[in-house]
């Protein structure tokens, strides 16, 4: 819990998104700008609620210890039992990786933080469903504690680069702050978009096709944008470089195959309080079961 001053920064950082000064420059009356009247406000604040409740709970797992990129603790019969276990259901529409639209254009700076976890989140269901055209696309962070940990480095990368313009708490992965214009929106769309792409390799066509679409309608001056650009990128690769070698990648253990749990296999029953494989869908996969290993 000493991290939890982090994840109350990020949301104190995002009160006062338009305190930059590439935001003080934006264009109201144009796509992406800001709110033009006190009720497109109000509207905008009533929609995003229940997105930033989402961004909230999902940034709570953060730092549950991770890798920076992507490499799959699934081997083997290990990978074809979660392949059978998330295959979509006969009839079901699945929504593929190679779905290229963005939720919406972004009404403000805000809005762009909470459009990027949507985004996120969407990736991360894309990469629990298994998808026979798309078969890349699955696995790449499989299991709670994996998105956890992609979940926390997609946001802290984002907290870290708005953080270096707004200058209001202590960087995460300890970038410099920065000075004169610089866009914040593309720092945050810069930052979520090279995380995301390292962590999920098999959606990278789908994430550049977003990114390309979202920075379409950011506005300022071109130095601005170049900056923000670079600072999103040296945000993103200073937590990944933090998770390198941190033994997330561990493989996947196998209940009776790589433990054996107290009180023995079956036969035997095993006793009250010790794992045992899920009785209806039969997974013998053990997700996390070496999560202990991990870096904190």
């Amino acid at each position: 819990m000493r991290n939890n001053r982090y994840w109350t920064a990020i949301f104190a950082a995002i009160g006062n998104p338009r305190s930059a000064p590439a935001q003080a420059r934006q264009d109201p009356g144009v796509r992406g700008g800001l709110a033009n009247t006190v009720g497109e406000k109000a509207a905008c604040d009533m929609r995003n609620r229940p997105r930033l409740i989402a961004w909230a709970l999902a940034a709570m797992f953060a730092l549950a210890g991770s890798a920076a990129t992507a490499q799959s603790s699934l081997t083997g019969e290990n990978a074809k039992e979660m392949q059978r276990l998330l295959a979509a259901p006969a009839g079901s529409v699945v929504v593929p990786c190679t779905s290229m639209k963005r939720p919406r254009t972004p009404a403000d700076t805000l809005d762009r933080f909470l459009m990027w976890n949507e985004i996120t989140l969407a990736t991360t269901a894309i990469d629990h469903t298994h998808d026979p055209a798309n078969p890349s696309c699955f696995g790449e962070q499989l299991g709670p504690p994996r998105t956890a940990r992609a979940l926390a480095i997609v946001h802290i990368a984002m907290f870290d680069a708005e953080n270096a313009i707004t200058k209001r708490f202590k960087s995460y992965s300890g970038i410099a702050s920065v000075s004169g214009d610089v866009s914040l929106d593309r720092a945050i769309a810069q930052a979520a978009h090279d995380t995301l792409v390292a962590l999920y390799p098999g959606q990278k066509a789908r994430l550049d096709a977003i990114f390309d679409a979202d920075i379409d309608t950011i506005r300022g001056s071109q130095a601005a944008i170049n900056e923000g650009a670079a600072l999103g990128t040296r945000a993103a690769a200073a937590i990944l470089a933090k998770r390198v070698g941190d033994n997330s990648t561990l493989p996947e253990p196998t209940y009776c195959v790589d433990f054996i749990p107290m009180g023995g296999c079956p036969p035997n029953k095993v006793p009250a309080g010790i794992w045992s494989p899920d009785p209806v869908s039969g997974l013998k996969i053990a997700l996390g079961g070496n999560w202990p290993k991990v870096k904190p």
